[in-house]
């Protein structure tokens, strides 16, 4: 049985496989960093908040689009 990759759920949900090729690498990038951090780091990480939430914050800290609901 072949699993079905993060990049192929996307395209699924109807997303273009130009934007699930990002979209899924930049999960696994995430993904991989906080399976690094422990429990502390993961706390003040805060991963109760929502994606939106989470990069309104990197693009006003950033200098990018923060508007994403």
């Amino acid at each position: 049985m072949i699993e079905k990759s993060y990049k192929q759920e996307l395209i699924d949900r109807g997303i273009p496989e130009t934007r699930a090729e990002d979209l899924a690498q930049a999960v696994d990038n995430l993904h991989m960093a906080l399976a690094k951090c422990d429990l502390e780091n993961r706390k003040k990480f805060n991963l109760n908040r929502s994606v939106a939430d989470l990069v309104n914050d990197f693009g006003a800290v950033e200098w990018l689009a923060s508007d994403f609901k």
